[in-house]
């Protein structure tokens, strides 16, 4: 099974500014960029995705023209609109429930800011099941506040305790032992952060935990728009902030990155600030 975490960019805005090599001008709407995501929906074709930075044109253009075979459940903050949103292949995957939670103290499902953060947040949640094999998986999105440092590693604890309380659910509900657990995301966080600690003691980082391909340190996540002579010109400023996180009962085969925010994406130029993270697992 193939998993995608992506931090689309919610600007809607006419001309954005390379850096890099040398400095070039990229077409920054969401209608120039959109259709490039689809395409990248159709060459990679993963099973799950989390979207993190889903603004209004961004809701309003995957509205009417998100790639047929998917199909998405999620929500909205209310000070920037911002979405969760988790798209899945539609004849691979039902979603038994699916819902959303605020990160804030005591997870609430009204719009809080909690602690020093700049602005509300969520994490949206699904549980699947595989239309062919019965597998059933929790699949939870969340993009962290960029400003609060109390805040961050407060609202990956909300997290937590939220995945124990859903994995229960499942359990009770649909008699689901030890399930398994994927958590995507712009975690706003290195991994020498507290945040990154609070998350790694309950779950695995896949980029870590691959058994296959995996990445190295210093090859950033969120470089903003990048220009790129060739691969060597990647940015490695060890800025990770896009994770994939995992069960120990889900097995990461591979992980990589697909240079979204870059000249050399093969789906077409700068499609986000942020490189895509994926991941394969096995349940």
């Amino acid at each position: 099974m193939k998993i995608m975490s992506f931090n689309v960019l919610s600007k809607d805005t006419a001309e954005q500014k390379t850096r890099g090599v040398k400095e070039v001008t990229v077409n920054g709407y969401v209608s120039a960029r959109a259709p490039m995501f689809n395409q990248m929906l159709d060459g990679e074709l993963p099973d799950v995705v989390g979207l993190q930075e889903c603004s209004a044109p961004w809701r309003a253009w995957l509205g009417e023209h998100l790639n047929p075979k998917y199909a998405c459940v999620g929500n909205h903050t209310k000070a920037t609109g911002e979405a969760g949103y988790i798209l899945y292949l539609k004849n691979k995957f039902q979603v038994l429930e699916n819902g959303f939670f605020w990160l804030a103290e005591g997870a609430p499902q009204a719009p809080v800011v909690g602690w020093d953060a700049k602005f509300d947040r969520i994490c949206c949640w699904a549980l699947f099941e595989c239309l062919q094999c019965g597998k059933r998986f929790l699949f939870l999105d969340t993009h962290l506040d960029h400003e609060g440092s109390i805040a961050r590693p407060n609202q990956a604890r909300v997290i937590l305790e939220q995945i124990k309380e859903l994995t229960e659910m499942a359990r009770r509900k649909y008699g689901i032992k030890d399930c398994p657990v994927i958590l995507v995301g712009d975690m706003n966080s290195r991994p020498d952060s507290e945040a990154y600690a609070v998350y790694t003691s309950y779950l695995n980082d896949a980029r870590i935990h691959s058994k296959g391909n995996t990445l190295p340190d210093e090859i950033s996540t969120s470089p903003w728009f990048w220009y790129c002579e060739s691969e060597a010109d990647y940015c490695r400023n060890f800025h990770i902030i896009d994770y994939i996180f995992t069960s120990s009962n889900v097995t990461v085969q591979n992980y990589g990155m697909i240079h979204t925010c870059t000249n050399l994406c093969p789906y077409g130029a700068y499609i986000s600030d942020h490189n895509a993270v994926i991941a394969e697992v096995m349940l």
